[in-house]
């Protein structure tokens, strides 16, 4: 379900004044595009799963609601489907408070602890307009005893959507107290995905902004605005960190958009590389949309100075992004995976078949949520497609995709230190000599910790 944070780009996309059509048109077909094959994993028997198998899965499908609920405001979806899902989740409630939970779910999602997973489900159902007043008692007794920033933020946004204002803000205060010097919110001890590092510090912050932004008299007006400038500077590659954390802190922007994308007074922006170029922008009243463009060819190797400033006007965050391409990623030494790939035959014959082998292992001594394999295959070979049937029907991996000249690798679970080994086979099938794309594997829901190793290659005569 990564096209979430398709939704939330398109909703900005459409919030803002002279944004190019085309781009648009794009989006909301990848959208379209990505939203009928999400309804497809629909379970027989109510509720959402990872492929689509019963039983269905609690916390996925409180993701999916959530993830509906937004992209109905962006394109057609179907609103009987939207209704059984918020009356299967209902139907899952255990009377306490909780939610029954999939014994069988040991991804991201369903490995959480109960708390935390009570707490994400009464958000979506709140959200979506569900009556959750018990629920969000007993969310409100996780957030007390366990002092975490991400239930406390789950907490403050449930309240202020029950008109609970006073509540709210005692939660909101209390996040405010949570804040560090550069804006992060960063007292949190997992999330709904078993997320960490960075995405669960963008995770937890971004939650923090959806409720401050919920209080209509702009009561945390500061805080606020630190904490978008560090959700702003923690886009890298064009994402927050992992699939969940890039949607809320999407979500925290446009929602931030919303009530203050409007530039409220006139002033003139400049933006000054290395000492030497230097470029202005001026600053009108009542425009939404400001940006400096192709600002690359100012870039030199090694380390770079870039300077903004603002000549009258007012307070704003701001972002910096750069688009770069290498050969291989450097790999993270807090990737809980380590990866091996290797063609058998680098040499073979028109027409003749090898195997790929991946090794795949957990480093850690704990057991791991969902994660991926995206092994890069080396053009003139293919992959085959019914070899790959086979190993999901055998167990031995639990789904694939084919992307291109990469093949991606699903697993729902690794127990501690597993080591899980996959035989690819591949078709000589056009001369020439090739290196493949690098292959990569990571948690699914960490994605910002990787490991990578070298593109394969392959001569085909």
């Amino acid at each position: 379900m990564t096209s979430y944070p398709l939704v939330m780009a398109l909703q900005y996309l459409l919030s803002q004044t002279g944004m190019d059509q085309e781009t648009i048109d794009s989006c909301r077909k990848n959208l379209e595009d990505g939203y009928k094959r999400l309804v497809g994993y629909e379970c027989k028997s109510g509720g959402f799963d990872w492929f689509g198998t019963d039983p269905g899965h609690e916390a996925l499908t409180a993701y999916g609601l959530m993830q509906f609920t937004e992209m109905k405001k962006v394109i057609e979806v179907d609103s009987g489907m939207i209704e059984r899902t918020k009356n299967w989740l209902m139907s899952r409630r255990d009377g306490k408070g909780g939610f029954e939970r999939n014994s069988l779910a040991l991804d991201n999602f369903g490995g959480a602890p109960q708390e935390h997973t009570d707490a994400y489900i009464t958000w979506a159902l709140t959200e979506a307009g569900m009556e959750t007043q018990f629920e969000v008692e007993h969310l409100l007794k996780h957030a007390t005893a366990k002092k975490d920033a991400y239930i406390s933020a789950l907490a403050c946004i449930c309240l202020y959507r029950h008109n609970r204002v006073e509540e709210a803000r005692k939660w909101g205060r209390k996040l405010a107290e949570l804040q560090k010097e550069k804006g992060s919110i960063e007292d949190e001890q997992t999330s709904i995905t078993r997320s960490y590092g960075s995405s669960l510090i963008v995770e937890a912050t971004a939650l923090t902004v959806l409720g401050w932004l919920s209080d209509k008299e702009q009561t945390f007006l500061e805080p606020l605005n630190n904490a978008l400038k560090f959700l702003n500077g923690s886009c890298k590659g064009g994402n927050f960190g992992s699939t969940q954390a890039t949607l809320l802190a999407l979500k925290a922007i446009v929602e931030y958009d919303k009530l203050y994308a409007v530039l409220p007074a006139n002033g003139t922006f400049h933006v000054t590389i290395n000492g030497k170029h230097s470029s202005k922008l001026e600053i009108e009243k009542g425009k939404n949309t400001l940006s400096f463009e192709d600002l690359g060819a100012h870039l030199k190797t090694g380390n770079n100075t870039i300077v903004l400033r603002m000549e009258k006007g007012f307070k704003m965050p701001y972002s910096v992004a750069i688009d770069f391409n290498c050969v291989k990623g450097d790999s993270s030494d807090q990737c809980k995976v380590k990866l091996h790939a290797k063609l058998n035959d680098t040499k073979l014959k028109e027409g003749t078949t090898s195997e790929v082998q991946v090794v795949v292992q957990n480093q850690s001594a704990e057991s791991l949520p969902m994660t991926i394999a995206v092994i890069g295959i080396p053009g003139g070979l293919e992959v085959r497609v019914d070899k790959l049937k086979e190993l999901v029907k055998g167990g031995v991996i639990d789904y694939y995709e084919t992307l291109g000249r990469r093949v991606a690798l699903y697993w729902r679970y690794f127990a501690e230190k597993e080591k899980k080994t996959v035989l690819l086979d591949v078709v000589a099938a056009v001369p020439g000599t090739y290196t493949g794309p690098a292959s990569s594997a990571y948690l699914y829901y960490t994605n910002e910790h990787v490991c990578w190793v070298e593109g394969l290659r392959a001569e085909v005569v």
